[in-house]
């Protein structure tokens, strides 16, 4: 009974973060992989995080906006109904001009400051123009959305 209860809550949390990140969305969790990205379309990276301990991720330098675009980020908490347990936090990008930028995170609380961060993560980014489909039909992404 509990090994069932167990398999219902990580498919329930598995279905919310479906939910969030849209059908058109790639979603990446492995900085060793570089993300390949067409212009316009949007990607998701996942990152696992506890917010109960006080921590969670932030973009460590500026991203490159002329290359990405950041859209948001949300935390999920995993729903294992034990206190303490962690989630994850999904970032969400656009490809808004061809080119290669990386995306670096870093692990921290906060309110300590010059306190080195507990974890850091680089993920490369390229973004490639649109097939050559798309760009007759002339759909480009707007910088508005």
């Amino acid at each position: 009974m509990k090994k069932s209860a167990v398999i219902c809550a990580l498919f329930a949390s598995a279905l919310i973060v479906v939910s969030f990140v849209s059908a058109e969305e790639a979603v990446y969790s492995d900085p060793a992989k570089t993300i390949d990205v067409e212009l316009c379309k949007e990607f998701a990276i996942t990152l696992e995080s506890n917010k109960t301990t006080g921590f969670g991720w932030d973009i460590a330098t500026p991203i490159d906006e002329k290359v990405i675009r950041f859209i948001g980020c949300e935390y999920i908490a995993a729903d294992t109904g034990l206190v303490g347990s962690g989630g994850r936090e999904i970032w969400s990008f656009r490809g808004v001009c061809p080119g290669k930028t990386s995306i670096s995170f870093k692990y921290i609380r906060q309110w300590e400051k010059d306190v080195p961060p507990a974890k850091k993560l680089i993920f490369n980014v390229a973004v490639k123009e649109l097939s050559s489909n798309q760009n007759k039909q002339g759909d480009r992404c707007s910088d508005q959305r």
